[in-house]
Parts: C-alpha cells; sequence; structure tokens
C-alpha cells in the first residue's frame, strides 16, 4: 500500500472514530452520519483505492435508491457538510493520534453527483488535544461550522468593496428614519382616531421596530467586534445556540464569516457549556454552563476554542 493510500485509510478510521465519538455525545443517527459511516467502511475495505463515489455505490436497499430519498438528499450536499465538520474532525484527529482526517467535494458532471475524497493534514494551531487543555480552562467543540452565502457575507463585510459599504450606509440609515417616521404617522392617527384597533396596531408596530432596529444595530457592530450570536430565530433546533464568527482565511481576500455551533464539558460540574450573550456586555460572548449558567461561565476564543473561568 503506497503512502497516499495509508493516508485515506487513516483519514477514513478518524472519520469511525469521530462517529463514535458523536455516538457518545447522542449527537449521531443521522443521514449525513450514516453516509459518513458507508464511505469510510468502503475507503477501508478497499485499502484506499476507493475515494470517489456516486449514490449508488452506498445504496444498501430500494428504498434508498428513490430520487426523493433522504440518502439522496444529503448526498447531493456531502460535500459541503464534510466541510462544515473539518473543526471537530481536526479535534477528534488530535486526540486520537491521527495525522489526517477525511474532506470531500462533491462535482456535478452530466449524469450523476460524483463525491471526490481528499486528506487534510492537521491543524495543532485551531486547537489543542485533550490532554494538553491547560489548568483552570475548557476546550470547546465544534458541531458544525458553515461559511455564510456569499449574499449575506457582503451584507455583514463592510470593507467588500465600496458598492456594499454605500449600500450598507443606506440601509442602516434608512430603515430607522423610514421606521420612525411610520411610527410618528401611525401616532397621530393612533392619536385623533383612539380605538382599540389602532391603539393594537401601534403598539405592534412599536414592538416590532424596537427588535428589528436593535438586531440592525447589533449587525452593524459585528464587522468590528467580529463575533455575535446568532438569534435564535436562524438557529436549527438540532444545533446548541449559534455564533457569527468573521476570521481571515489564507487564500481568502476578505475575511469570512462562519455560523459556528460549539459547546465544551463544564469543569465546575458535570454540566455542558453553551454560548451566549454576556447580558452586561451586549457584544460579548461567553459560555456558561446549562446547570449553573450564572455562577459557572467561561471565556470564549474562537481561535484556539479555549475558554477560561470568569470571575466576577
Amino acid at each position: 500500500m503506497n503512502s497516499d493510500k495509508q493516508k485515506f485509510v487513516e483519514a477514513a478510521r478518524c472519520g469511525l472514530k469521530w462517529l463514535e465519538v458523536q455516538a457518545e455525545r447522542k449527537s449521531a443517527g443521522q443521514w449525513k452520519h450514516e453516509i459518513l459511516k458507508r464511505v469510510c467502511n468502503a475507503v477501508i475495505d478497499s485499502s484506499g483505492d476507493r475515494v470517489s463515489f456516486i449514490a449508488k455505490d452506498i445504496y444498501e436497499s430500494e428504498k434508498e435508491q428513490e430520487s426523493g430519498s433522504q440518502l439522496n438528499k444529503e448526498f447531493r450536499r456531502f460535500g459541503k457538510i464534510l466541510d462544515s465538520w473539518a473543526e471537530s474532525f481536526n479535534e477528534v484527529a488530535m486526540d486520537y493520534g491521527f495525522s489526517v482526517y477525511l474532506s470531500g467535494k462533491l462535482l456535478r458532471p452530466v449524469q450523476h453527483n460524483v463525491l471526490e475524497l481528499y486528506v487534510r493534514k492537521i491543524d495543532s494551531s485551531a486547537t489543542v488535544s485533550k490532554d494538553k487543555i491547560p489548568q483552570g480552562h475548557i476546550r470547546y467543540t465544534v458541531w458544525e461550522r458553515k461559511a455564510l452565502p456569499r449574499w449575506q457575507q457582503r451584507l455583514l463585510n463592510r470593507d467588500m468593496g465600496v458598492g456594499t459599504h454605500l449600500f450598507l450606509a443606506a440601509t442602516f440609515l434608512l430603515v430607522p428614519i423610514v421606521a420612525l417616521i411610520y411610527a410618528v404617522a401611525l401616532g397621530f392617527l393612533t392619536y385623533y382616531q383612539p380605538t382599540i384597533w389602532n391603539v393594537s396596531i401601534f403598539i405592534g408596530v412599536i414592538c416590532v421596530e424596537f427588535f428589528v432596529l436593535r438586531g440592525i444595530y447589533e449587525f452593524w457592530y459585528f464587522h468590528d467586534r467580529k463575533i455575535m450570536m446568532l438569534p435564535i430565530q436562524f438557529t436549527p433546533l438540532e444545533q446548541p445556540p449559534t455564533a457569527l464568527v468573521m476570521r481571515g482565511e489564507k487564500d481568502k481576500r476578505w475575511p469570512v464569516i462562519h455560523a459556528m455551533a460549539t459547546s465544551a464539558e463544564c469543569i465546575l460540574c458535570d454540566g455542558t457549556v453553551f454560548l451566549r450573550k454576556e447580558s452586561h456586555y451586549r457584544y460579548r460572548v461567553i459560555g456558561a454552563c446549562n446547570r449553573h449558567p450564572t455562577e459557572h461561565r467561561f471565556t470564549f476564543d474562537y481561535t484556539n476554542m479555549l475558554g477560561k473561568v470568569l470571575a466576577d
């Protein structure tokens, strides 16, 4: 077996170990995990010869072959799924002594979607292994990390060209002005025609405008802070509280904004630490234990995925 094939086999074994870890956390069991399991077993069984797959290569029943089956739906976006698991794969690889982990890209030829696998070397600068966590610190585990679509990147990154900057400035100036004018006009209508209907509409509009303007205000300062909590309305139900993080990448001209779902084990009790917005500092993101969130609190450093105990 040559060195390239050995790396694929090692990366596939890392993928199976990752599935074991996810099963212990009770976060495995979805179709995307089943696809990873079948792909990793196929790579190992072939001694690294098979590194590309089409959907029918992993079918195990006739039902799965239906075009609308859940397996086919997940397979069509499996390249992006592997990319979203990169940090988590890297962490497991470091913990269990692997030097590489799996990644992939979905190619779309004329007839079939083809999943092309490749391996990535571990990045020891991204975090530390579980046996090297500093005393009094926790290590956050990334569930998923997804880059936002390009139009959302441009909306939140004020440096992506003069056009984007002008559009954002117009949006963040005009929306509050229009909202204020509408509220004043509705207020006059309510004053001169104080019906229950008008009063109810006025109160409802004021509440909606308050939350909209507060959200716009927070998104405007996200560019300077580089991190903020994603509103709960946009967080998938199966994921823990999620943060938006802006960070530079070597092969990208502009910083890339990711939605990062993460958690950690509390070192002060047997609870789980999730991210949340600090109540005393509007834009600060911290970790709080789900068993004792007021006392068991930690910093969150997304550059190395570590956090230390916060002292009041």
